[in-house]
Parts: C-alpha cells; structure tokens; sequence
C-alpha cells in the first residue's frame, strides 16, 4: 500500500545516508554527535490510529533534528555538500509523506466509523412500533429543534477543516455531527410512536374506506419517518464526500456535491421538524373543533346582517319558552366542556376529544339561539343575543387554539377560558332580557289596569302637589300620551318591532297621568274644582281602557306583521284613544290658558339661559366678536338694554296683580315678560360683542348678569303659575311677592353692571363688581328666610365643604383689598357669590336633618352670620376701592377673623347635626394645609423679589428713573403685605379646624395651647418683620 511504499523510502533513504556520512567522517566522531543529538522520544499516550512509537510531530521533529546536524558537522567538506543535503531532503519528504497518509488514514477511520453510527439508526427508523425512550411528545420537538441547531454548525465545521486540513478539528465536528444525526432519528421515531398510541379506538373504521388500523398507523407515522430516510442518507453521503475532499480540497466537483448534500441534510431536518409539529396527538381533533366552530361564526354574522335589515324571518320551530331553554341547556354544555378542556390541557390526546366534544356543543346551541332571536320583537335584543352568542363562539376557538399551542402552558388556557366563561353568561343574560321582553305585554297591560284602579283608592289619598300644579301636569301628559299612541300606528306600517318601546312610554306617561288625576280630586278646593275633578276621573278611566286594547292590538302586529287584519284593529284602537284623549283634554284646557302661557315663557326662558351659556363660554374663550354687519357702539346698545330693563321692571310688578286678577291679564303679562327678555339678552349680547376682546372681563360681567335677571324671571314665572287661583294672603302669593323682589334686585344689578363697565377708572369698575355681588348675597337671604323647602339635599360634610369655601373666598377678598386691582375685585366677587350662595342654600338644606329644633336654628342662623360678616368685608373692600386709605385696610384682619370665627360656628353646627366622619376631616385639614404652604410660598417669592429689588436700587439708582424704581418698590411691598395678610388667615383658618374636629385644645397650660400661642407669637414676628423690612426699603 502507499503507507508501505512510504515506509521503504523512507528506510533506503536513511541508508544512504548513513553511508555518505560514514564516508565523511570517522565512526567515533559519529557516534558521539549523534549520541548528543539524537534525543529519545518521551513516553506519551499512542493515538489509537498510530501503529508505532512515534506520533506525526515528533517524526517531523526527529527529520528537522537531523537536517541541522549533518548541516552543523559538514561545514569543512564543501565537495560533499549538495549530495548531503539532497539525501537529507528525501529522508524529511519520505517523513512527510508518512504523517499524511497516517493522518488521512485517521480521518478516514473516523468517517467510516460515524457512517456505521448513523446506519445504525436506520433500525430504529424501520422498526417504530416501540417506544425508544421516555420522551414526551413536547419534548421530542424541542430535542429536534436543538440537536438540528448542532448539526448545521458541525457541517458547517467538517466543510471548513477539511478544507484547512485541521485534523482534529474535523474528527470532532463528524462525530458531532454523527451523533446529532442519531438523536434526531431517535426522537422522530419515538415521536412516530407516539401518534400512534394517541389514536383513539376504531380509528381505522373511520372514513370512506375501512383500513387495517396497523395500516393506518403506519401511513399516520410517515410524515415524520420519510424526512428521517432523508436524512439519514443526505448526512452519509455528505460524510463520504469529504472523504474524498481529504484528498484533493480544490476539486469543484467535489465541492459542489459537499454543498448539495448539506442542503439536502438541513431540508430533511425542517421537515422532521415540521412534521412533529403538525402530527402533535389532538392536533386533528383541535383543528376539526375549529373548523365546526368557525362555520357556526358565519352563520351567525349571516343571521346578524339579516336582523340588521329588519330581515329576520320568524322561526317556526317552537315557542320562546322552550327555546330559550334549548339554548340555556347548551350554553351550561359549553360551560361543562371548558372545565373539562382546562383539566385535560396538559395531555394533547385527551385535549383533543375534549375540544372535539366541545365544538359538538355549537351546531344546536346556534340554531336554537337564531330561533329563539326571531321572536324577541326588539331589532336591539335580537342583535344583543346574536352578537353574544358570536362572541361565545370565537372564545371558545380562541381557547381551543391556545390549547393545541400551549404545549402544557397554563396562564394562555386559563386566560382564555376566563373570557369564555364571561361570553357565556353574557349571553345568558342577553336571553333574559329578551324573555322579559317577551313578557313585557303582560305587564303593561297590568300596569295601565293597576293605575287607573288607584284613582278611586282612598289608599293612595297621599296629596302632593297643588290642583293647578296637577292640572297642568295632567295636560302636559295626556299630550304625551296622544302623541305616543299615534306614533304606534305610524311605527306598526314601518317598524313594528319599535312598537314595544312606544308602548312602554304610553304605560308610563298613563301612569303618571292616574297619580296626578288622583291628586287633583283630592286637592279640589271649591265646586268649580270639584266638578273639573269628577269629569277628569272617569275620562282617565275610560282613557286606560282604551290604552290596554291598544298595547294587545300593537302586539298582535308585532307578531303578525304582514297581517292586514291586526293592522286595521290598530288603527281602531288607536283612534279610540283619541278620542278618549279628548274627552280629557276638554276640562283641562278650559282654565289652562294661563297656565300654559306661564309654562311657555319658562320653557322660553329656559332657551335664552341656555343661548347665553353658549355666549358666555365664546367670551370665556376670547372670541365673542361683533357682527360684521353691526356697526353699534357699546353705548348704544347700553341705551338700548336701560330702556329694555325699565321695561322689564314694570312688568315684573304687574305679575302680583295679575295673578290675583284674571287669567288673561296672567297670560298677558307672561307674554310680554318673554318678549321683554328676550329684547333685553339680545341687547345685552351686542353689547358684550361691541367690547371686543380687549374687555374680557366686561363681558363676563355683563353676560353674567343678564343670564341671573333671566333665571329669576323664569323663577317668578313659575311662582306665578304656582299663585294662580290662590287669595292675596296665600303663602304662595308671598313666595311671589319674593320672587318679584328678587328679580328687580337683578335687574338693578345688571344696571349696575353696565354702568360700570362703561366707566374708565379700575376702582369704579371693582366697586360695581362688588355692588352686584352684594345685592346678589341680598337676595340669598331672601331664599334663606323663605319657609319653602330646601330644593336639594345635603349633608353636614357638605356644610363644613361650604364654609371651606367662604374660608377661600375671604383669603380672595382680602388680597382684593389690600392690592385693589381689577382682577383681584373681579375673583374676589365671583368666589364670594359662588361661596355664599352654595352655604346658605347648604346649611338651609342641612338644617333639614337637625335632630333638635335648636341644633337647626343654630345652623341658619351661624350661615347667616357668616354671609353678613363676609358681606361686611365685601363692603370694606368696596369702600377702600372707593377712598383708598391704611386705616381701612388695617380693618381687612378683623373684618377676616369676623368671617373665620362665623365659618367654625358653622362648622361646630355641623357636627351637632351629625357626627363628621372620620375620612373627612384629614381632608379638610390637608387641602387648608396645602393652602397654607401655598401662601408661604407667595410670601418666600415676594421676599425674594423686594430684595432683587434693593439690590437693584442700590447699584442702579442713579443710572435708572428713580420714581420708576420706587413705584415698583411700592407695589412689591404691597404685594408681599398681602401675601402675609393671607398667610396669616390661613394659618388662622387651620387653627380653628383643628379646634372644631377636636384634634387640639385650647385650655391654658395644656400642649396644644402652648402650641397656639407659639403660632401667634411666630405669625406675629412675621408680620413685625415684613412691616420693618419693607418700611426699610421705603426710607431708602
């Protein structure tokens, strides 16, 4: 062999070079140099591919040992030179030649023995009936995913190092490669085995032909055992190559059937993989589960476009009732079958017929939940049970999905069902509302019949209303009714499942029409009142009557809806109703002419409110603008808007007069009320536009007080409509004797308000602002002495909420009058207004739910105090915009404490009523802290501005306008005084709170007193420190 014919020349070689040197040299001298050189090999491990002593390096060692020293002895024998080194350079050739072919005799031994490994898998591929090791079928994949991500990088190793010639490297990478190949083909066989343990019994009887069941389970297994042939040939023949590749690295043939062998190799490793993946056990039956239960979803979507249209047709198959059982049954299946699916996640066969009897569940589920939609009359109801039961649909696909891929992950499935589960009973809950509507024809019709008997009861005599009040609202509700009943038969042609909510309305309106009904007999306080009330009972009755034949008729036409004769029967009935509908009617209308010219001017009123809420929110903005067509001046139309008011004025007094007189001076009188005021805001709105926006606040005030002047003309309206048929002396006719007061006060104040736009001055501008606030406060006191009930309910926290407030706006005030500028004025008053008016309307309320006639009183009359100690303030502050002086601002700090100490009375009151909860107080102690801190910071930047402020003083004054400096000065130290007066009030106001809640005590000696009066003492040398530093700066 070629290792042999090496051999040989490497021993003629080493003779014939023993013998020149013999010739050369003498033996002893021989034999002592090559005693020197010469070394013996050291013992190491023999390679198992060495059949001798020496490895291939210490052979290349030993020739290149032997060159230099025949190189070294042979210096003195020029002659014998070239023939010594020619014999030298065989023997180092015939060295190198014996390292390759041993070398290339190694590889080959390692080549030969990783093809015998992976022929050796071919075994377990030919016999997969038996199960090859303990791996689940989960972790089989992963095992190919990985040992697939080996074998590429091997390859990829054997292509490179024998190319290189690295011969370690390269036996590695081949047998990696060779065991990667093997553990691939283990675990896709014993993936194989395990598809066909998971198929279930009687599987080979399934299908259009019976096959044997080993048949069948071979043709299951092929998938993923054709891609391990695959590989198993492409990995020898890839091995083989490079066998050859050894031997010449540079053939391109050889090259290029290396490359194609890889390809093939990780084409047949994706495919195992892929096949593992899609023959998981249970995969087939999720997959068939699937596909049942997204072809339920498109019938569904099918069936909801059709009820969409109004074109559902009516399901023969049953009645309500027993389908919407059907459908409850169902529904509790799929809710059974989810439990069971989450049980069974972890096993894929088991998971499998699960989800299989899980998608059974649908077909019926859908079919009786179609039926039993086409009866509910309600388009809305039909589309809620549709949409429900696709939504259960398409989470129990979504469930069965994370199943298939959630190899035993458990947060995905339980996630899913949870969503499930909630479709479910969404839709449980959508089939009963439709059941109740589908009841809902019974009820009414017991309802209409269950009020109209009330009216005779002597049960139900309970009187809450006046005569007049019920004879309006009477009015207004047999309107209602007419209308409702007349839109039924409009509806029946076009959309007769809308029938139902119109019925519901009429049933609900008649109702409201028997309650009032019977309130009116028993109110009834003369004989032309009694009469009235006679002839209303038995018209309401006979009205009821006709109103249940009306809602059976209009269910007969919900029902039948392309029949003619239940159409017809609704027309009867519903003309019927008319004609009941004007029997009621006549009485009503015979002394309502008055009335129902008072209801339209509110409802008039009512309009211009809300037309000036929308002016007011464009002035708010900065965009309220004249028309471009409008060339008025603001003086003008403040003529306009006096002239307008005068008038106003004098029909506010003939309301009293009216009312007392007859009815068409009343309904002449609210007439011309609505035209008044809708001349006077159509005034008021130009003139507020004729500001522009370099007069924000103008507007503000002007739309503002128009707006009051409307809300109390619809006030006195309603205090009139409310007068009508009483005596002078009646407490009503007193309540609009207020009500008339009230309005001119608003009216005046809107005089003000004008007048005090007009002018130039800031101060005269502030002091009308605070002129209309304190005619404002007036009026409250009206509301507050009046023995009507509170409107509205509150609760002692509210009341401490309130005058929280009023603590607020006294801060504001004072602040107002210490810096007297138009801004402070204008925030000062609208909070005062807001503050005062929500305390006296809340302690009025509160009062209400005073346990002791004294603990009430005591709240009215503390609210009171109040609002006169900070309508003082407000007095004080109008007085020093007016003559500005220190010795009326000096009055700001008791006039402030006057209004705290009031607001703790307040306070103490309202725990008397009842025990304040424990989560308000830390409440309100925090949000007054807030405050507190947020004053002390005012007060550190003003301090820090009047010193940037000295600074600059000291090295500019002389370079700079000193009057300019000095006015700066003047307004910075007005500023900072300001911001202490507020610190020291609100510092104040936390003081009394922690009072009132008990949180300190204020006996002498105690912690807390001494605690007070170190407060004092620090709010006192802040107020002496401030004084000094600013009186500082002034004599500089």
């Amino acid at each position: 062999s070629l290792h042999g014919s090496n051999a040989r020349r490497v021993n003629d070689a080493v003779d014939e070079l023993i013998g020149v040197c013999v010739a050369l040299t003498p033996r002893d001298h021989v034999k002592s140099k090559f005693a020197v050189e010469m070394p013996k090999p050291k013992p190491k491990p023999k390679p198992e591919f060495v059949p001798d002593d020496f490895s291939e390096d210490e052979l290349r060692e030993v020739s290149d040992r032997l060159l230099s020293a025949f190189n070294v002895y042979h210096e003195d024998s020029p002659f014998q030179t070239l023939e010594l080194f020619s014999t030298a350079l065989d023997v180092f050739v015939a060295v190198n030649d014996v390292v390759h072919v041993r070398t290339v005799n190694a590889a080959h031994q390692e080549c030969d023995m990783a093809i015998r490994k992976i022929k050796a898998a071919r075994q377990i591929i030919d016999t997969p009936n038996r199960s090859v090791s303990q791996a689940q079928y989960h972790q089989c994949l992963q095992t190919v995913k990985e040992q697939s991500e080996i074998l590429q990088e091997a390859v990829g190793d054997i292509a490179i190092h024998s190319v290189e010639k690295s011969t370690g490297s390269f036996t590695v990478a081949v047998m990696t490669s060779a065991r990667a190949v093997h553990r691939i083909v283990e675990h896709a066989a014993q993936a194989a085995c395990l598809v066909v343990a998971a198929m279930p019994a009687g599987f080979g009887k399934r299908g259009a032909r019976a096959q044997n069941p080993l048949q069948q389970g071979r043709e299951a297994q092929q998938p993923l055992l054709v891609p391990a042939r695959q590989l198993l040939s492409s990995s020898s023949s890839l091995i083989a190559t490079v066998i050859s590749l050894l031997s010449n690295s540079q053939d391109s043939r050889t090259l290029l059937l290396l490359n194609k062998h890889s390809i093939a190799l990780f084409e047949a490793t994706t495919s195992i993989g892929q096949a593992i993946e899609a023959n998981s056990p249970g995969k087939r039956e999720c997959n068939q589960a699937i596909t049942i239960v997204k072809e339920t979803v498109t019938k569904i979507e099918r069936t909801h476009l059709s009820a969409a249209n109004r074109q559902l047709p009516v399901c023969d198959s049953g009645t309500f009732p027993d389908l919407y059982g059907k459908v409850e049954d169902n529904v509790r299946a799929v809710s059974d079958g989810i439990d069971a699916l989450i049980v069974t996640a972890r096993s894929p066969v088991q998971a499998g017929r699960c989800a299989s009897a899980l998608a059974s569940y649908f077909p019926p589920l859908v079919e009786s939940s179609i039926a039993a939609t086409s009866k509910v009359p309600n388009v809305d109801q039909q589309l809620a049970v549709l949409q429900r039961t696709k939504g259960l649909a398409e989470s129990i696909v979504h469930l069965i999905v994370e199943t298939r891929e959630s190899c035993g992950s458990d947060y995905e499935i339980i996630t899913a069902s949870d969503a499930a589960r909630a479709e479910a009973e969404g839709l449980l809950s959508a089939l009963d509302n439709a059941r109740l509507t589908a009841e809902t024809v019974q009820n009414l019709t017991d309802s209409i019949e269950q009020a109209a008997d009330k009216i005779d009861d002597p049960r139900y005599g309970d009187v809450e209303r006046t005569f007049m009040e019920c004879q309006e609202g009477m009015l207004r509700t047999v309107q209602v009714v007419a209308h409702k009943a007349q839109e039924i038969v409009t509806k029946s042609g076009t959309n007769p499942r809308d029938c139902e909510f119109l019925c519901v309305d009429v049933t609900e309106a008649y109702t409201q029409l028997a309650d009032l009904c019977r309130m009116a007999q028993a109110t009834a306080d003369h004989s032309d009142d009694d009469d009235v009330a006679i002839h209303l009972k038995g018209a309401v009755q006979d009205l009821g009557n006709s109103l249940v034949r009306l809602v059976r008729a209009t269910n007969d036409v919900q029902l039948h809806p392309s029949s003619s004769s239940a159409k017809q029967s609704l027309v009867h009935e519903a003309q019927l109703v008319s004609n009941r509908v004007a029997l009621v009617l006549y009485p009503l209308q015979t002394g309502s002419r008055a009335i129902q010219a008072c209801a339209d001017t509110v409802f008039a009123v009512e309009g211009i409110t809300g037309d000036l809420d929308t002016t007011i929110m464009f002035a708010t903005s900065g965009t309220l603008e004249a028309d471009v067509d409008d060339d008025s001046s603001f003086y003008e139309h403040r003529e306009a808007t006096l002239r307008a008011s005068k008038s106003l004025i004098e029909q506010t007094k003939k309301f009293v007069v009216a009312v007392t007189a007859s009815p068409d001076q009343l309904t002449d009188c609210a007439q011309s009320s609505a035209e008044l005021m809708t001349i006077l805001a159509a005034h008021v709105k130009k003139g507020a536009a004729a500001l522009s926006g370099f007069n924000r606040d103008g507007q503000l005030r002007l739309l503002n007080a128009v707006k009051d002047v409307a809300s109390s003309l619809g006030v006195l309206v309603t205090a009139a409509k409310n007068a009508t048929g009483h005596s002078i002396d009646d407490p009503a006719t007193d309540s609009l004797r207020s009500c008339a007061k009230a309005m001119v006060t608003n009216v005046s104040a809107l005089l003000q308000t004008l007048k005090s736009v007009g002018e130039v001055g800031d101060g005269a501008r502030g002091a009308r602002i605070l002129e209309s606030t304190i005619d404002a406060i007036n009026q409250h006191f009206v509301i507050l002495d009046d023995s009507r009930p509170p409107t509205r309910d509150a609760t002692p926290e509210d009341l401490v909420r309130a005058a929280r407030d009023v603590a607020l706006a006294v801060t504001k005030a004072v602040a107002a009058g210490n810096s007297s500028h138009l801004e402070d004025v204008t925030l000062a008053a609208e909070l005062g207004k807001t503050a005062i008016s929500e305390l006296l309307i809340t302690c009025k309320a509160a009062a209400a739910h005073a346990q002791s006639a004294e603990a009430r009183l005591g709240c009215l009359s503390s609210g009171k105090e109040c609002a006169l100690a900070f309508k003082a303030l407000l007095e004080l502050v109008h007085t020093i915009l007016l003559k500005p002086s220190r010795e009326n601002r000096l009055k700001l700090t008791p006039y402030s404490q006057d209004v705290a100490t009031c607001s703790s009375a307040v306070v103490q009151f309202a725990s008397q009523i009842k025990d304040l909860s424990a989560s308000c107080s830390p409440i309100l102690t925090v949000d007054t802290e807030e405050e507190l801190l947020n004053v002390r910071s005012s007060v550190d930047s003003t301090v820090e501005a009047l010193s940037d402020l000295r600074a600059q003083i000291n090295g500019e004054r002389e370079s700079d306008d000193p009057q300019r400096l000095d006015d700066h000065l003047l307004r910075t130290a007005r500023a900072l005084g300001a911001s202490v007066s507020t610190l020291i009030n609100t510092a104040t106001a936390v003081h009394q709170e922690l009072v009132v809640e008990g949180k300190i005590q204020t006996e002498a000696g105690s912690p807390d007193s001494q605690w007070a009066e170190g407060m004092i003492s620090a709010v006192s040398n802040l107020w002496f420190s401030v004084c000094a530093f600013s009186l500082q700066d002034l004599q500089r």
